[in-house]
């Protein structure tokens, strides 16, 4: 079991939800990751609204609030461990930053961690099946404490 491979979810809070942060984790875990179609996602009050390019897309649910929305990112080519990059914004200020990556047993806490210090965050975990669904980082921070 240890040496199988198998998908984990590692899952960091953030505080302060910024672009410069996503683009640091990008860069970090799927370095030259292939940018977002621009029509990824359009605003909540507008079905048909195209985005001009992924950073005016991101910087829209960046800057404004009571607002979530999910984003992943993932990497085809040199990405031995099958990384996928997901950003939760949420509507308390906030992001959830994740990692889905194949990795055996062993090297689970070697993402977590690195995610934490990359983040500077103490507040992280892992989950097997699907990422954890929340509105604010003060619901994901409630799940972290009940799990320790």
């Amino acid at each position: 079991m240890k040496n199988e491979l198998h998908d984990v979810v590692f899952q960091v809070l953030v505080k302060n939800k910024s672009l410069e942060t996503i683009n640091s984790v990008l860069n970090e875990f799927i370095p030259e990751y292939e940018k977002l179609d621009s029509d990824y996602v359009g605003k909540p009050e507008e079905d048909d609204f195209v985005f001009e390019s992924e950073e005016q897309m991101l910087n829209y649910y960046l800057e404004n609030e009571n607002i979530s929305q999910v984003f992943y990112w993932n990497k085809y080519e040199n990405n031995p461990d099958k990384i996928m990059v997901g950003v939760h914004i949420l509507k308390s200020n906030e992001m959830i930053v994740s990692l889905t990556v194949e990795v055996t047993e062993e090297k689970e806490n070697k993402y977590l961690k690195k995610l934490k210090a990359h983040l500077k965050s103490k507040i992280g975990m892992i989950t097997y099946i699907n990422p954890i669904n929340c509105e604010t980082g003060e619901e994901f921070e409630k799940i972290y404490l009940n799990q320790k």
